[in-house]
């Protein structure tokens, strides 16, 4: 993964250069991490991603539920809710997400799936 750009920054506390304790955050969201078919993140930073030479760029985010933080890097489908709610990517920092589990279809594999999409800003 390549970092393009950061778009925004939150103070780092609890970390230090002299331990890998705090730094290794990369637990990706998915399904499993819902109790039920809704559930609210607060949205810590968000920046801009690449992951190759010849991918396009996307949006994530690092969230918080309970002292656990996890990476939801957006799809065309949730960057587009954001961005028709009026908000930038830097502008959803500090933000609450409801987040909802939905079926949808992998166009690779043609079989239903368990999605996410944010359906609501706070």
């Amino acid at each position: 993964m390549t970092i393009v750009e950061e778009v925004s920054k939150t103070e780092v506390k609890d970390v230090s250069i002299d331990s890998w304790s705090g730094l290794l955050m990369e637990e990706f969201l998915n399904a499993k991490h819902f109790e039920g078919k809704e559930t609210k993140f607060r949205v810590l930073d968000s920046r801009i991603v690449s992951e190759g030479e010849n991918a396009k760029p996307k949006v994530s985010l690092t969230l918080e539920k309970d002292g656990s933080k996890y990476r939801f890097d957006l799809n065309v489908t949730n960057s587009k809710f954001v961005r028709d709610v009026d908000l930038t990517p830097s502008g959803l920092s500090g933000k609450d997400l409801t987040i909802k589990k939905v079926n949808v279809m992998n166009p690779t594999t043609q079989q239903e799936v368990e999605g996410l999409r944010i359906c609501k800003i706070e």
